[in-house]
């Protein structure tokens, strides 16, 4: 098919050139700026922190997901892009502070909740291995036996038959 062919089939006149990308998205921006009064640096904290929870919503996830964090650099990314489109280059200082505060909150939360998640960890291990100790030194079990007793039945449990075998006293 020839191009003048495709022209007589669009729904628009031929001399029409609708509007580039960019140029619509950016319209568009200013748009939810004017309708909801946020400033720029409030519309890109609130607009990071949207698509972080909405992510983590839609992926039904309990706490931090990488896949949410991606999704708030990922729309970051695609945001500068486009307005680099626009506007023929980077502005600079606009840019860096448009990246910071879009990603500053979620990637923190993201990072505590690691963080967190890791200390629960190390402080169960802890527990876990302190159980262990306290059968094998109330030779209750050997090691290898305590190791199971306290992997199938919790450190609690494992503290609790050590206190037992000692008259009620815990020996660490």
């Amino acid at each position: 098919m020839r191009a003048g062919t495709l022209a007589k089939h669009l729904p628009w006149p031929r001399h029409y050139v609708p509007m580039d990308i960019p140029s619509s998205y950016v319209a568009a921006t200013q748009m939810a700026l004017d309708w909801t009064g946020f400033t720029h640096p409030m519309a890109h904290l609130n607009g990071g922190m949207a698509i972080y929870l909405g992510m983590q919503v839609m992926l039904r996830t309990r706490r931090a997901s990488a896949i949410a964090l991606q999704a708030v650099y990922g729309a970051e990314i695609v945001n500068e892009l486009m307005q680099y489109a626009y506007y023929g280059g980077w502005r600079v200082d606009d840019t860096i502070g448009d990246v910071v505060t879009t990603v500053f909150w979620p990637t923190l939360i993201y990072l505590l909740a690691h963080y967190r998640r890791a200390r629960w960890h190390w402080r169960t291990a802890r527990q876990e291995r302190k159980a262990v100790r306290a059968l094998v030194n109330s030779g209750f079990a050997s090691p290898e036996v305590a190791r199971q007793i306290v992997a199938s039945r919790g450190f609690d449990s494992g503290l609790a038959l050590a206190k037992l075998e000692n008259g009620g006293v815990h020996r660490p």
